[in-house]
């Protein structure tokens, strides 16, 4: 059985879902629907998905810090506050120095 407030939550949830696509149903219009859907999937793809990937490969191979092939020398740490292209290219043609540890990174 279900408790009294998530029986409430729930009436809540599901008569949001069934006005909105109601609402939704009497735009006459196949573009408007078309739009909301389109921007629907495209935000559920750039700020659901990535950090969903993440929690999911954590749980899964651990932190990237204890990955497997870590601790080899030729893995290279990048900056995160990079501003421009050319400083990524230059960052990246960089050789890596064995001794360089993410501390030490900019």
């Amino acid at each position: 059985r279900m408790k009294a407030g998530r029986l409430a939550g729930s009436i809540v949830i599901r008569t949001a879902l069934v006005a909105g696509a109601y609402g939704i149903a009497q735009s006459g219009s196949i573009e408007t629907i078309a739009n909301l859907v389109g921007g629907v999937a495209q935000n559920f793809l750039a700020f659901i998905m990535p950090p969903a990937l993440a929690l999911a490969s954590t749980r899964k191979w651990g932190v990237p810090g204890e990955a497997a092939g870590s601790d080899n020398e030729e893995v290279t740490m990048l900056p995160t506050t990079l501003s421009s292209a050319s400083e990524v290219s230059q960052e990246l043609s960089r050789p890596a120095d064995p001794m360089e540890g993410p501390d030490d990174v900019l």
